[in-house]
């Protein structure tokens, strides 16, 4: 909007008008004729400009005369600092306008939003926007397409990045360093929902989530991926189950309980995984203790041999 056009709409005259002439022009001086009347042509775009009494304005214009007061007048003298302030409102308004702001405006991808300075903000695209720190560096990304949406969080250097994905049938937190998983926390394609934490290789070393049956999983591995402990239920019959591995990866401890009691809900190993400890519930609910390799029973009828096994009394 130009000042002419703005001004032209006040409705007040007297020192109103005074003002918005004064300001219409081209910073000229005004001086009252004796006739008090300024003449002046006014556009179809409401501009004015001056125009001499005696020409006629232009066929798409029409006359308009402004009645000035006399430069004595006080109410004139009372106008000036609102005459600054219309002044100092248009700089503003015209400054914008030559920026760009004044007015919305639609702008069709892709484009960049850049700062005053003419730094890059953001860039646009059709189904992703990009974000950029003051160094100009992208650190964000954002996307939406057909599958879903995902926002893409990295640090300057790019080495540490952190994604929000819902697309399709996934919907996760994956966390990285380079171009390694770190943690991965969701819903993955296979429809099962887990935290899984990676070491190196790009190897789970903890999950906790689903099994493939649906039930509840805790696992934790060495840095080669070797499971060491699992924790998780049993199908079908519902019952838990603990397990501990060595070194070498066997299982050497087993805690787990039965469907309706049993006699070894509880198992130590040697290193081979053979059995050497049970203890546990007998059906009828008595503890027993069996020790390896032979299990045998209470020696009856056999002189001096050992017991492996121990019962209590019902």
């Amino acid at each position: 909007m130009s000042t002419t056009t703005l001004l032209a709409r006040l409705s007040a005259f007297g020192c109103g008008a005074l003002v918005a002439m004064v300001v219409l022009s081209p910073r000229q001086e005004l001086v009252a004729a004796s006739s008090r009347t300024i003449h002046t042509c006014a556009a179809a775009d409401g501009t004015l400009r001056l125009a001499d009494p005696a020409t006629p304005c232009q066929p798409d214009e029409r006359r308009v005369r402004l009645q000035i007061p006399d430069k004595d007048d006080p109410e004139c003298k009372a106008d000036d600092t609102r005459r600054e302030k219309l002044e100092q409102r248009l700089k503003d308004l015209e400054a914008r306008d030559r920026r760009g702001t004044l007015r919305g405006r639609r702008v069709v991808a892709p484009f960049d939003v850049v700062t005053e300075k003419g730094g890059r903000l953001l860039h646009i695209e059709e189904q992703n926007v990009t974000f950029y720190n003051v160094d100009q560096k992208p650190v964000v990304w954002i996307v939406a397409d057909q599958s879903g949406g995902m926002l893409h969080v990295q640090s300057v250097d790019g080495n540490r990045t952190t994604s929000v994905i819902a697309q399709d049938k996934r919907a996760q937190l994956v966390i990285r360093e380079g171009d390694h998983d770190r943690v991965d926390l969701g819903r993955r394609n296979n429809g099962r929902y887990g935290l899984q934490v990676f070491g190196q290789g790009d190897k789970v070393i903890a999950y906790l989530g689903q099994s493939e049956a649906g039930t509840g999983l805790a696992a934790i591995t060495d840095s080669a991926g070797t499971m060491k402990a699992s924790m998780y239920i049993q199908s079908p019959i519902g019952a838990g189950r603990l397990q501990v591995a060595n070194a070498a990866g066997t299982m050497v401890g087993i805690m787990q309980a039965g469907g309706s009691g049993g006699v070894s809900p509880f198992q130590l190993s040697d290193g081979t995984g053979k059995a050497m400890v049970e203890a546990g519930l007998t059906p009828d609910g008595v503890g027993v203790v069996r020790a390896g390799p032979e299990f045998r029973g209470f020696g009856v009828g056999l002189v001096g041999l050992v017991p492996s096994m121990i019962i209590g009394k019902p």
